[in-house]
C-alpha cells in the first residue's frame, strides 16, 4: 500500500515539477526544491521498513531522484536562458536609444 501511496505522490510531484512555457525559472526552481524536499521526507519516513516493500521504495525514491535531477538541470537551462534574452532585450534597448538619439541629432 505505501508503495502505490509513494508512486502516486511521486508522479504527482513530477507532473508538477515539469517545465513548461508558462513557468519562470524562479518558479521552476522552487518546485524542484519542493521535489527535492518530498524525496528526502519520504526516503526518511521509509527508513525503518524491510523486506520487499522497502526495496520497492528505495527503487521508486532512486528513479525520482533521477527524474528530479533532470528537472534540476532543465530549471538551471531555462534560468540560463532568462538571463540571456534580459541581457539581449537590455543591449537591443541601449543600441535602440543610441540609435535614436543619432537621428534626432542629425533630423
Amino acid at each position: 500500500m505505501k508503495i502505490a501511496i509513494i508512486t502516486v505522490f511521486a508522479a504527482a510531484a513530477m507532473a508538477a515539477a515539469l517545465p513548461s512555457q508558462k513557468r519562470d525559472a524562479g518558479e521552476c526552481l522552487n518546485i524542484s526544491k519542493r521535489l527535492d524536499q518530498f524525496i528526502h521526507s519520504t526516503s526518511d519516513s521509509s527508513q525503518g521498513q524491510g523486506g520487499a516493500s522497502a526495496d520497492a521504495t528505495r527503487m521508486v525514491l532512486r528513479d525520482l531522484q533521477e527524474a528530479a535531477a533532470r528537472v534540476h538541470s532543465d530549471c538551471a537551462k531555462l534560468a540560463e536562458i532568462d538571463r540571456d534574452a534580459a541581457e539581449n532585450f537590455r543591449q537591443s534597448e541601449s543600441e535602440s536609444s543610441r540609435a535614436l538619439d543619432e537621428v534626432n541629432k542629425s533630423g
